[in-house]
């Protein structure tokens, strides 16, 4: 398992600290990460450690990015919403707490990283190996991707350990017995053989009497629950950045132009150097620096006069470890370096003839010799094969422009003729459009964001008559609106709801006889008295496929948790639109399962995991008590607009 996956993929701990590879690391020190910067505000404490505003910040972009990258970078309202909801900003804060907490243990337990451990963790990494080996060369390149150096990816990864350590400690007690997971196995895997005698409501509705009076009293006891809610009418116009880029035209021309200006966005093949070098390390002191560069020196003379050695001499004198039993191989190189020094990829890139040896090269590594093996021209994808991706990327381009050109006067448009939506509309091209009837807690797009409804139930919109202001209800679509038709929230007179009383008090009626004549069929068999009905074919359900099963979850379980010990055996259970069924249980089959079977080791590592993270969420809450935590309450707030009063 990759280093970068490990804690985000051990079931023990994905759920607890999913955040200790996704947040930035400081370099120096456990809490170095939490070291606040001067005037920054605090906005949580864990024990002795600090949460600043700036620390959470930056933890929710990258949560909120993260989410965002899930959905392929789309946005959409629902999810701009929940971005940034108080729900959301809990748990990006819950995370903080949760590893402020195990710095705090590790720190106070003394867990401690060993250095060799540490190197064979990296080492084992195969984004850092070669032909099944580690590379210092690759290391240095992978980490320079990422912008990291070897020394703070290092401290990030020793930290990293330490609080696995403390997640070990409590995690690593869980433990499932064989013989219970056996049972369990042997039990989701059971299937029973069943009848089902249906009750239905509709079978009793005929049998409902209702008393006038009785509906009257209902409607009596609470007339606010049969409120109509205010609901409205609105027009509205919408400004959107992706229909912008389907009216764009681009031509052959301009694709053209834009291929010659950024043909190197579509290099094929990189231009390349593959070399190979020799390292001679330079000790500490101008003295041991001076012997480096006259050994390399005296070296590189020797290579001149028989360039053929160049391979036999890396693996007897070069200092680089990774390379030098591969002859100095370095393998490809380009001119963005990866991460290499821009001196050592220069000098690779002088050397134009095969063999040829570049002059002494000094790093922050040492000294080098290089010579080269291979050259590689640069090579461009046709311009036929990228045409449509250019034509997108200008449409794109133009679109982005446009929009952001129209945003300011959409804006004013909307606000400089509050009474109109067609100035607007009639300026961009656009359609007025109306909805149906809407709602204040729901309503489809492009009402289905919370802002654009509060903003169209706004006193100012409904009263007022005003356009709603331009609202942004995703990235890079704008909605304006204004009321056409609005109804206020109203209790109904009694013989408008008349009908929908008598409806609710039928159906609840029939139902309830629909559970009493089912329970007294029950009664009956249970007790084993003969009982006149007629059972339908019987149908066989299956445990492990409970989803599959055309019955409600409530009858699966009742029908699996039944004692079976004597067939048949009855037993009752409510099902879909109100009705009731009694379950005639004729046959148990339960397969046998053996040591050997697979389903039972997962099985055991599920309920391992499972158990794992019981405790550990235990652990945690111990290590609350032990480092109080202080929230500021604002910080969770919700950013985005708030929901408007009833009216």
């Amino acid at each position: 398992m990759s280093m970068f996956d490990v804690i985000r993929n051990n079931p023990r701990v994905s759920q607890v600290i999913l955040v200790i590879l996704t947040l930035p690391f400081a370099v120096f020190g456990l809490d170095a990460y939490f070291a606040s910067s001067p005037g920054d505000r605090e906005v949580a404490k864990v024990g002795h450690l600090k949460i600043t505003a700036q620390q959470f910040d930056t933890a929710l972009r990258d949560a909120q990015q993260r989410l965002r990258g899930q959905f392929g970078g789309e946005s959409s309202a629902q999810l701009t919403e929940l971005v940034n909801s108080a729900a959301f900003r809990t748990s990006v804060m819950e995370d903080l707490v949760r590893r402020s907490l195990l710095v705090q243990y590790a720190q106070d337990e003394r867990l401690v990283t060993l250095p060799e451990n540490l190197r064979q963790l990296i080492a084992a990494e195969p984004a850092f190996q070669q032909d099944g080996r580690f590379s210092q060369q690759l290391y240095v390149q992978r980490l320079a991707q990422l912008g990291q150096t070897p020394v703070q990816f290092e401290t990030s990864q020793a930290v990293n350990m330490r609080l696995q350590q403390a997640i070990d400690t409590v995690s690593d007690s869980a433990f499932v017995p064989l013989s219970l997971a056996e049972e369990v196995l042997g039990a989701q895997l059971e299937k029973r053989t069943v009848n089902v005698r249906r009750f239905a409501p509709a079978d009793f509705e005929s049998k409902v009497t209702l008393d006038d009076a009785a509906v009257k009293a209902t409607y009596d006891e609470n007339p606010q629950r049969f409120e109509i809610r205010a609901r409205l009418k609105a027009q509205y116009v919408v400004l959107d950045e992706s229909a912008l880029r389907e009216q764009v035209k681009v031509s052959d021309e301009d694709i053209a132009q834009y291929y010659e200006t950024n043909r190197a966005s579509f290099t094929d093949q990189p231009a390349g150097r593959r070399v190979r070098h020799i390292l001679i390390a330079a000790g500490d002191g101008a003295d041991a620096k001076t012997q480096a560069r006259e050994q390399a020196q005296a070296l590189l003379e020797e290579l001149k006069q028989s360039p053929e050695r160049f391979a036999q001499m890396a693996k007897e004198k070069s200092a680089d470890a990774s390379t030098a039993q591969q002859g100095g191989e370095l393998g490809w190189l380009t001119l963005n370096g990866g991460g290499l020094d821009a001196t050592f990829i220069h000098a690779a890139f002088a050397l134009q003839t095969p063999n040829e040896l570049s002059n002494i090269v000094e790093t922050a590594a040492g000294f080098h010799i290089l010579q080269l093996q291979e050259t590689r021209a640069e090579t461009y994808r046709p311009l036929a094969e990228v045409r449509e991706e250019i034509a997108e990327t200008l449409r794109q381009q133009e679109a982005v422009r446009a929009y952001a050109n129209a945003d300011e006067q959409f804006s004013n448009l909307v606000y400089e003729h509050p009474d109109s939506l067609d100035p607007v509309a009639k300026q961009f091209g656009l359609k007025v459009q109306e909805s149906d009837w809407l709602d204040r807690d729901a309503a489809p797009a492009p009402f289905d964001s919370a802002q654009l409804r509060a903003a169209v139930f706004d006193a100012d919109a409904v009263k007022g008559g005003n356009n709603t202001e331009a609202i942004e209800i995703a990235r890079g679509v704008e909605v304006a609106a204004r009321v056409l038709q609005y109804e206020p929230a109203r209790v109904p007179e009694f013989d408008e709801v008349k009908a929908q009383i008598e409806k609710q008090m039928r159906q609840d009626a029939a139902a309830r006889m629909a559970r009493e004549a089912g329970e007294a069929l029950l009664a009956q068999l249970q007790k084993g008295e003969a009982a006149d009905t007629k059972w339908p074919p019987a149908q066989t359900l299956e445990r492990a496929n409970e989803e599959a099963e055309p019955l409600p979850q409530e009858a699966i379980s009742a029908v699996f948790s039944a004692n079976a010990q004597t067939l048949p055996t009855y037993v009752g259970a409510a099902l879909e639109g109100g009705g009731y069924g009694v379950f005639r249980i004729e046959k148990v089959e339960r397969p046998e399962v053996t040591e050997d079977d697979p389903r039972l080791a997962a099985l055991r590592r599920a309920y391992r995991s499972a158990l794992a993270a019981q405790e550990v969420e235990a652990f945690l809450s111990a290590l609350r008590t032990r480092y109080p935590v202080e929230i500021q309450p604002d910080v969770l707030q919700p950013t985005g607009a708030g929901a408007a009063d009833e009216g």
